[in-house]
């Protein structure tokens, strides 16, 4: 949070557009994690109005777009949420930005949120395949905390307990600590 306010304030003090661009769009990610969703809402539509009135930072818009509609499934707005995903899902698909995958996270626990089966599947098959395509490891804890959430949500062969810990020994393995303990004091 520290190193994000600072990226803020020097990005809004006198830098680029690309600088404030990625300064909001890293605080709004970071303040998602610290579940302040209101204020992470707030700072993704920053990141996301620089980015796209001033035409810069587009190959991070679906990740900024993604992050925001993770804060509106957290606030209980899901349908708007599953809007601004698919949006960016969408987005995503036409530029080829298959390394931003908050997307289709957001898609998947949108779709688990409202219900619907066949919307969430499809997102967490399309992610599981874009990581194993891109590599991105990163992702892959953050996938098994949204199937955990699909199991208990519908008839899954997907088992919440141990997709929650697969999700803490990646976040573990990754170094991550701080999403173990945001896992731990939510399960």
């Amino acid at each position: 949070m520290s190193l994000a306010h600072t990226a803020v304030s020097e990005a809004e003090f006198g830098g680029t557009g690309y600088a404030r661009g990625m300064a909001h769009w890293a605080m709004g990610n970071a303040l998602l994690y610290q579940c302040e969703f209101e204020s992470s809402a707030a700072a993704s539509k920053k990141a996301i109005e620089i980015m796209e009135g001033e035409n810069i930072g587009r190959a991070h818009l679906g990740s900024a777009m993604g992050i925001l509609a993770q804060a509106e499934v957290a606030l209980g707005n899901l349908e708007r949420a599953r809007e601004i995903a698919l949006e960016a899902v969408g987005f995503c698909h036409e530029h080829q930005l298959y390394w931003e995958l908050p997307p289709w996270l957001a898609s998947a626990q949108a779709h688990t949120g409202l219900g619907d089966r066949q919307g969430a599947l499809a997102a967490l098959e399309e992610t599981h395949s874009l990581i194993d395509r891109t590599g991105a490891v990163v992702v892959q804890p953050f996938l098994h905390e949204r199937r955990a959430e699909f199991a208990r949500a519908f008839d899954s062969d997907w088992d919440a307990a141990s997709e929650l810990q697969h999700a803490k020994d990646a976040f573990s393995k990754l170094g991550a600590q701080g999403h173990v303990e945001r896992l731990t004091k939510r399960h």
